[in-house]
């Protein structure tokens, strides 16, 4: 299912957000009304919205060779022609509504090695972020006393909550390198591989055609997912 879904809103890239918004409502995908709802601009919403398909479906045709993951991330964010202010809360999933379609995106459609990949690739960028804007934060209630003021509450770094999160950080990263390599060695995965790699031409083949005056329900009759 994620082959066609992805298919069909990779060839409404060009077209109006409008459009990408009724075919998500036509196939009752209902996770990514938020994202239109949330967005003051509906061509940022369907940025968005392309961004977490291409990023997160196991058969998108941009997830083959790249495999430094912020790489990879770059590249579908050039391919999709997201402008640069966008990109880094993409990247990073930054915003609540974000991260949580993401996963609900990636729970309903993804199979268990894909699945448990992005996951940990998700924690990794809520800890990496938590850690490198210092949010473990605790109340100094000593320096609160010495300054006689029981309303007074100032900020102390909590360095073991700090030190637990790098741990962490550490622990999901070799899951995360593990997953990886076992998924790559996947038999099926790497015929998945080739076959994204030669198909991926032939959707920018689509495009082109939609471009040059074809309707979109003709493109939409090549597929070029695993059942194309």
């Amino acid at each position: 299912m994620t082959t066609s879904i992805l298919n069909d809103a990779l060839i409404l890239r060009n077209e109006p957000g409008e459009k990408l918004q009724d075919y998500l409502r036509s196939i009752n995908l209902t996770i990514f009304d938020i994202i239109f709802h949330n967005s003051s601009k509906l061509e940022e919403a369907k940025q968005t919205v392309l961004y977490i398909l291409t990023a997160y479906s196991e058969d998108s045709p941009l997830l083959i060779l790249r495999q430094d993951s912020k790489e990879e991330k770059e590249g579908i964010c050039e391919y999709l022609g997201i402008p640069e202010f966008m990109r880094k809360k993409l990247m990073e999933l930054s915003e609540p509504e974000m991260r949580k379609t993401t996963t609900q995106y990636i729970i309903q459609f993804a199979g268990p090695l894909f699945k448990a990949l992005k996951l940990i690739e998700i924690q990794l960028e809520d800890l990496n972020i938590a850690i490198t804007n210092r949010e473990y934060l605790a109340k100094d209630k000593e320096k609160a006393k010495k300054e006689e003021d029981a309303d007074v509450t100032i900020p102390l770094y909590d360095w073991q909550q700090h030190s637990k999160a790098v741990q962490q950080y550490e622990i999901l990263s070799k899951k995360k390198d593990a997953l990886g390599k076992e998924l790559k060695n996947h038999v099926a995965y790497k015929a998945i591989n080739e076959l994204k790699e030669y198909k991926f031409q032939n959707l920018e083949k689509k495009i082109s055609k939609l471009k040059d005056g074809v309707s979109i329900e003709s493109c939409k009759r090549i597929k070029i997912g695993m059942h194309g």
